[in-house]
């Protein structure tokens, strides 16, 4: 606003003050800095919505050429069936080019859409967006078992997550 330091504006944001020891320490920007009016400051470079980032759906604007791209680069990874990747870009041009793409994480079948995480998705899109993501993995779950592959018993991963529910 031209007018409060940065350390004031994050304290003034209501997801800043959640996190503001964490933003503080990762920050190297002087905190009693003031950004000139509507300039953006970026207080770290990768998002995650439990710490307050604004994921937006744009899977309206995704075209056949980045389709494609990202199904080459998927097709080189053995035994690949469904997953999201989380990837960086400096624009969507970059992102359809398949260029200056960095991929942050793989995530695979028990990764949710975080187009769920977009604030205009609405609650009953979300369920639908989670009914057709459960639709695609029954039918990949039906592919493999006709092509014989053995799946993980459920007590087995039920065991791995108390592991890890415990440990944490």
């Amino acid at each position: 606003n031209g007018e409060l330091s940065i350390d004031q504006l994050i304290k003034k944001d209501k997801r800043g003050t959640v996190f503001y020891d964490e933003i503080i320490e990762r920050c190297s920007l002087d905190l009693n800095y003031i950004p000139e009016k509507d300039k953006t400051i970026v207080l770290h470079t990768q998002g995650n919505h439990s710490k307050g980032t604004e994921f937006i759906d744009i899977s309206n604007q995704i075209s056949g050429s980045v389709t494609r791209s990202f199904g080459n680069f998927l097709k080189g990874l053995d035994g690949f069936e469904y997953g999201r990747l989380d990837v960086k870009c400096n624009c969507f041009e970059d992102l359809e080019s398949f260029n200056q793409l960095k991929v942050i994480e793989f995530n695979g079948l028990a990764a949710e859409p975080i187009s769920i995480y977009d604030s205009r998705t609405g609650y009953f899109n979300s369920l639908r967006v989670f009914l057709k993501h459960w639709k695609r993995l029954e039918e990949i779950s039906k592919f493999n078992k006709n092509r014989h592959i053995e799946s993980v018993p459920t007590s087995k991963i039920l065991k791995k997550i108390l592991q890890k529910s415990y440990k944490s």
